[in-house]
């Protein structure tokens, strides 16, 4: 994978909030830097009009060295349809709060040091992968109901 133009070959091994709004930025995202309950960073950021939160953690001086990029829906989905999107797919994670609102999680991590295009690279994937989500728990091709299984072999 060839680094993007307009992102610094710099090994990052811990990244501000400032850091992740700029990457966020040329990537073409509408995105805001806050702070969490904690005073850590937070960055809110929009992908297809759905709002999303990169979360920091282990934050020392200002700067993580991981991030969590995450979303939640109030629609009510079945357990077995998160689940099979869990089993059938890798980055982003779902699952159902205490409420059954579905949240969905990817993480980033920053341990040995990673370049800005990588820490790009993985918004890009979180929207993609978040997108695609959606669309998977939309379609009732997908319904654990509906879903065939094989007969077992009977000797």
């Amino acid at each position: 994978m060839q680094p993007q133009t307009g992102h610094s070959e710099t090994i990052i091994h811990r990244i501000s909030g400032e850091q992740l709004l700029d990457i966020f930025r040329k990537e073409g995202f509408y995105a805001e830097l806050s702070r969490d309950k904690a005073g850590d960073p937070k960055v809110v950021f929009k992908v297809e009009g759905y709002r999303c939160i990169a979360l920091f953690y282990d934050v020392q001086d200002g700067a993580a060295s991981s991030l969590q990029f995450s979303t939640g829906f109030q629609s009510k989905k079945p357990l077995e349809k998160v689940n099979l999107w869990n089993r059938t797919r890798r980055f982003l994670k779902a699952y159902l709060d205490d409420e059954g609102d579905m949240l969905l999680e990817l993480d980033v991590d920053l341990d040995g040091g990673v370049t800005e295009a990588h820490v790009a690279e993985q918004i890009k994937l979180f929207r993609q992968t978040l997108l695609s989500c959606l669309r998977f728990m939309h379609d009732d091709s997908h319904d654990p109901g509906k879903l065939q299984t094989a007969p077992a072999d009977n000797p």
